[in-house]
Parts: structure tokens; C-alpha cells; sequence
């Protein structure tokens, strides 16, 4: 079967909502050739799952084929002192849009860290050239054996299926 380019795929937005940022990200990709632009607001729904998208699902795409969507997040301010949660008129929620700079920065990480297993699982990880490595390929066989996963070249080892 042969993959399909950004160009082949359909310019529709596929449907996001409820998913998690990382599996949003891969779907979108995935079945439209699209990225992600990331917007973090203060909900009350699941911790870093997609809330709302623009284009809705089922719209055409853009030329660039970008999707907006809005990531669920709990406000930072909620776990600080009580004196720090009450703003006065002037500086209503300044300190709280402050605090929501940080969590957009640590979102990425929190993201990568839920995510991590999967660039150790031979079936999900992509290979350099964007394809998906095969287990065998995978192996840590020496190019030149195949008949055992022993040590790789230039080891005392040998491999009973090469010439002595």
C-alpha cells in the first residue's frame, strides 16, 4: 500500500474534541496532513484535552492546513494563598495570566513526558526517513549477521551462522 502525502490526503478537519493534546496532534497529521496551533484556556473539562476546534470537524481545511484548538487547563492561581487569589480592580487577573504564561511553557513538557513510552516501542517510533521501523530492523543483530541478536561487529564474539 502506498503512504499518503500531505497532498493526497482530504483538506476536511477530523474531530478533536475530548481528545488529548497528544493523540489530537498525531489524528490531525494523520488523517488531514494538518499541525495544531495551541491555545490554553482555564476549564473545568479534563487537564490537557482538546475543548474546542476551529475549523470544526467535517470543515475544509486552509492552505496551510492548520487547526486551532483550545487545551483545557486549571488555573495556577487556584493553588496559591488566598492572598494571592484576591485581586483588587486595577490588577484583576493580572497575576493569574501571568501564571497561565507558565503553564502554556510547561505544557509541552508535560505532553512529551506522557507520551515518552512510545519512542522506546519499536511499532510506533518513526525512523529517520519518516517511515516505521520494522522490529527486525530494530533488532541489535549487526548488519552483517542475521541469524542471532548477539554483539554487534568488531566484538570477540561470533555468530554461528558466519564464516569462521
Amino acid at each position: 500500500m502506498a503512504e499518503q502525502t500531505v497532498d493526497t490526503l482530504p483538506r476536511i478537519a477530523p474531530p478533536l474534541l475530548g481528545m488529548p493534546i497528544g493523540e489530537a496532534r498525531r489524528v490531525a497529521r494523520k488523517r488531514a496532513g494538518a499541525t495544531l496551533a495551541i491555545k490554553l484556556v482555564d476549564s473545568e473539562e479534563k487537564q490537557l484535552h482538546v475543548v474546542r476546534q476551529v475549523p470544526d470537524a467535517g470543515d475544509e481545511l486552509n492552505d496551510e492546513r492548520v487547526i486551532k484548538v483550545e487545551i483545557a487547563t486549571r488555573p495556577w492561581i487556584q493553588f496559591l494563598p488566598g492572598i494571592y487569589q484576591d485581586a483588587d480592580e486595577e490588577n484583576a487577573d493580572f497575576l493569574q495570566r501571568f501564571l497561565l504564561i507558565s503553564a502554556h511553557l510547561t505544557s509541552g513538557i508535560e505532553e512529551r513526558l506522557e507520551y515518552l513510552h512510545e519512542f522506546f516501542d519499536p511499532r510506533l517510533t518513526q525512523s529517520k526517513g519518516g517511515t516505521r521501523r520494522s522490529a527486525a530492523r530494530s533488532s541489535s543483530a549487526s548488519p552483517s549477521c542475521t541469524g542471532c541478536a548477539g554483539p554487534r561487529a568488531g566484538s570477540s564474539w561470533r555468530c554461528a551462522s558466519s564464516p569462521t
